[in-house]
């Protein structure tokens, strides 16, 4: 289940109005876009916390219904998103009466962990965390309406949204929202760092089915994209002239098509463990196994011109949107990196060579930014990641084949520093 909040406030942190917001609060545009996805996935978590609780949820069923900020009114007047952040704007006092009843005492410590996870200023979070609050409680309403709901049935709604809701709450706030624990202390001291994710505890019963569940869209995924390549050659291979070509440019290029071998399908499961306790079930051909193999290797210093494939992620057509079904890789990639606090990476979007090229560009930089985005919200830290649009650059295939170009059309990660 998608987190239908984030969800809704997508064209929100596409809106230009938020540079101006960032210019109204001193901070950069991309802190501000991260810092109001964070506030979003806080306040979801913190209602998700007290879905039980049926007072409450009346409470948030009234003031849903007659303080919500519609996001869609946010987007097509750009001032409405300015005003949510004027000291004596209406929101601002809905927010300062309504953020005590969602954390209680804590309303401090999200705005300074989200200050943290995005390198803003605590009273810059806090003001994000205002923005938000109208925001959310628009989303609640259009929900309410749409599906004529009444403060019974709306708490019966919402305790279904529960779970997507937890899921993305910010790693540094899981003790907030009674989350439980990790007990290493690896993963203790990234959790106190704002780093580690939240994981979510499911029932037995469903795992599974779960697990089937992947192994059949990720047989389906690979078939579909024609078992594209996805093992990646150092610089000691021919690639090696086109990386130094690329290198003036700031980035280096991935290998060529004929240097790359074809991809097998996702593979049985297997167990893989982190050095933070964590332990997950991964395909055992997909990106996730390769990714640790690389990171743990000693040999692999970060300077060698290895890209890895996304297998799993999927966008809606011409879009920057990530589709559901494309959170499972996006939390195994971020726990991934969490185990390894130290690497860094590049994320790379990639597209045929169809169309306006300077418009691939545009939708491969926004595609591998919304990635470098979604990891920041499961806790990799922002300073970790950099998000490069190569449009049509670096095929893996032929172009002029629907196959070769659905294998040109991916996301691809390089961890640039270990």
């Amino acid at each position: 289940m998608s987190n239908f909040l984030l969800d809704s406030i997508t064209d929100v942190l596409r809106s230009g109005a938020l540079g101006t917001v960032a210019g109204q609060l001193g901070q950069s545009e991309q802190q501000v876009t991260r810092g109001l996805q964070m506030s979003v996935a806080s306040l979801g978590a913190g209602l998700a916390a007290k879905s039980q609780d049926k007072g409450f949820m009346r409470q948030l069923f009234d003031l849903a219904t007659t303080r919500g900020i519609d996001p869609a009114r946010a987007v097509s007047d750009p001032s409405v998103l300015t005003g949510l952040i004027a000291p004596d704007s209406s929101a601002n006092v809905t927010a300062s009466q309504f953020l005590p009843t969602v954390f209680g005492n804590s309303t401090n410590t999200v705005a300074t962990a989200i200050a943290g996870a995005t390198g803003m200023r605590p009273e810059s979070a806090m003001s994000l965390l205002g923005m938000a609050t109208p925001l959310v409680l628009g989303v609640l309403a259009s929900q309410i309406r749409r599906n004529g709901m009444t403060a019974a049935g709306f708490t019966d709604w919402f305790a279904l949204q529960r779970d997507s809701l937890l899921r993305e709450a910010p790693p540094a706030l899981r003790g907030i929202f009674g989350m439980p624990a990790t007990t290493t202390r690896a993963t203790d001291a990234a959790v106190a760092a704002g780093l580690a994710p939240y994981q979510p505890v499911r029932p037995d019963r469903w795992l599974w089915p779960a697990i089937a569940a992947i192994l059949v869209l990720g047989v389906v995924w690979n078939v579909m994209r024609g078992n594209r390549a996805t093992t990646a050659t150092t610089a000691a291979t021919p690639a090696a002239s086109a990386a130094d070509t690329a290198t003036a440019a700031g980035e280096i290029a991935r290998p060529s098509a004929s240097s790359t071998a074809a991809a097998p399908v996702a593979g049985a499961m297997m167990s893989m463990h982190l050095p933070t306790g964590v332990d997950m079930r991964v395909p055992a051909n997909g990106v996730e196994p390769k990714l640790v193999a690389y990171l743990q290797d000693p040999s692999r210093h970060g300077t060698d011109t290895v890209w890895f494939d996304f297998d799993r992620l999927l966008f809606e057509p011409n879009a920057a949107t990530l589709a559901p079904s494309s959170n499972e890789q996006l939390h195994n990639v971020a726990k991934i990196l969490v185990a390894y606090p130290t690497a860094r990476a590049t994320i790379g979007g990639y597209t045929d060579n169809t169309g306006d090229a300077d418009a691939n560009v545009k939708l491969s930089q926004d595609r591998a930014s919304n990635v470098v985005s979604q990891l920041v919200v499961l806790g990799v830290a922002p300073n970790r990641l950099t998000a490069k649009g190569y449009g049509a650059a670096h095929p893996v295939a032929d172009n002029n084949t629907d196959i070769g170009r659905s294998q040109n059309r991916r996301i691809s990660i390089r961890i640039t520093e270990k």
